[in-house]
């Protein structure tokens, strides 16, 4: 989604579709790029057609989930609790 420019709005009597539209693109930022903290899991597993690929079970991680490239990649961020 590209971000509205309040240039292609000037002198169309359109503010508040300027509005609608910006309040649109930032729900759309927000979906994009949140981080999905899962504060409960500490263990992960990633499971292709030859069974477990990679497998962390240690006590004290953090696992955050990101989707980035229009939803296309999805990235695990595993840390550990400080």
């Amino acid at each position: 989604m590209k971000r509205p420019d309040r240039k292609d709005y000037v002198g169309k009597g359109t503010k508040n579709r300027l509005i609608a539209d910006l309040e649109l693109y930032i729900e759309y930022l927000e979906k994009v790029t949140s981080d999905k903290i899962l504060p409960k899991c500490t263990r992960v597993e990633v499971i292709d057609t030859t069974g477990r690929a990679y497998v962390n079970w240690q006590e004290g991680n953090i696992v955050q989930l990101m989707m980035q490239d229009d939803d296309r990649t999805l990235k695990i961020f595993i840390s550990s609790k400080i």
